[in-house]
């Protein structure tokens, strides 16, 4: 085989697991739009879906972790000024 097909195949594969998770975990069982433009509407849309998955994901994380930080640095103070009050006068 020549080496443009082997980068084909690899990425093919590398790419087809992506498809196959889609297809079962974003409710892609069944096309319900007629026509080939439907086949290309329905391809969009789990694109975007997939995306806009990963995106709220993304922003879901970032705020669990300024959450945690604030949180972090509250018991911190907390401590601090417990341990102030300890101390001898």
């Amino acid at each position: 085989m020549k080496p443009r097909e082997w980068a084909w195949f690899k990425r093919r594969s590398a790419i087809e697991p992506i498809i196959g998770h889609a297809k079962s975990d974003h409710r892609m069982d069944r096309n319900y739009l007629k026509g080939e433009d439907g086949d290309k509407i329905n391809a969009i849309l789990a694109g975007c879906g997939f995306n806009l998955r990963n995106l709220l994901r993304a922003i879901l994380l970032w705020l669990f972790k300024e959450r945690i930080t604030a949180i972090n640095t509250d018991w911190i103070t907390l401590i601090q000024r417990f341990n102030r009050n300890l101390q001898p006068a």
